[in-house]
């Protein structure tokens, strides 16, 4: 039973999104293993995403998310949904769900009450974003988002890191507000870092990430790196605490690469992506 409700529940909330009632729903990216999650960060490889028809969506996202009773979610990342914005360029959103009076409620943006623009934030939900776009086989461009819980107020914060700022250096791009949810306005049970591809069976398969699979690696398949969680305090959390679980929802046709841990910059990195358009 209660996967069934979880069912409808999701169902409900394609719908909401205007991807299509129809909807199939894929990622490739990993998510952490449960504990007391309190944010997530991540550098976002930005690329341009080419043959996205409508009613379908392609993109990557960090979240935080319980998934019981019902599914609680923030997200914020970078898509093309030419059904939800009227064309085919890069957007920048931020989405949340949740349960309000026993009914599924969430939206994209600002297309509901929600997300809270901050004043003085420096990239806006749904806005378009400008080139230069990662190229294959150059170095790639990117865009660092943190997802983290104020623990004073118990919303959860938006921030931007790439471009500096008043606050330890980010800039505060907005917050969902802790009486948006239930179970997520204490903490998170697991974070994710992911790319996705969202569409109608009777439409075209669209590419994700920068079109290619996951094992060209470097400049030529779309990353996320720099991926941290963080607990109450802000810290970062140890390695041990991680041990992430790959999603490859269709492998052969969205694929990721294992869970990479170096000492340089990437620090926890991996890719991810594929060019649609495949039948599995």
């Amino acid at each position: 039973m209660a996967s069934m409700r979880m069912l409808v529940f999701v169902t409900m909330i394609y719908c909401l999104f205007k991807v299509g009632c129809n909807a199939v729903s894929i990622e490739a990216g990993f998510y952490s293993r449960a504990t007391m999650w309190h944010g997530v960060k991540a550098r976002f490889g930005i690329w341009e995403i080419p043959d996205v028809q409508n009613n379908s969506n392609s993109g990557s996202y960090i979240a935080a998310f319980n998934n019981s009773p019902w599914m609680e979610k923030i997200a914020a990342g970078f898509h093309v949904h030419p059904s939800l914005y009227g064309d085919n360029k890069l957007h920048f959103f931020t989405h949340w769900i949740s349960i309000i009076n026993q009914l599924p409620a969430g939206c994209f943006n600002e297309l509901c009450p929600g997300f809270v623009v901050a004043d003085g934030n420096n990239l806006y939900p749904g806005q378009s974003i400008d080139p230069p776009f990662s190229t294959y086989g150059q170095e790639e461009i990117q865009i660092i988002l943190r997802i983290k819980k104020d623990e004073r107020t118990g919303d959860w914060s938006l921030y931007r890191e790439d471009k500096g700022g008043p606050i330890g250096g980010m800039t505060l791009l907005g917050w969902w507000p802790k009486t948006l949810f239930n179970s997520l306005s204490n903490q998170a049970d697991a974070i994710e870092w992911t790319g996705f591809a969202t569409y109608d069976n009777n439409v075209r398969r669209p590419p994700m990430g920068s079109g290619h699979f996951a094992n060209e690696l470097n400049n030529r398949a779309a990353s996320f790196s720099d991926c941290f969680g963080f607990d109450k305090d802000g810290n970062g959390f140890e390695d041990k605490n991680y041990n992430p679980i790959a999603i490859a929802d269709k492998p052969g046709c969205y694929s990721v690469s294992e869970w990479y841990h170096t000492k340089h910059n990437a620090q926890r990195h991996f890719f991810y992506g594929g060019p649609g358009g495949c039948t599995q």
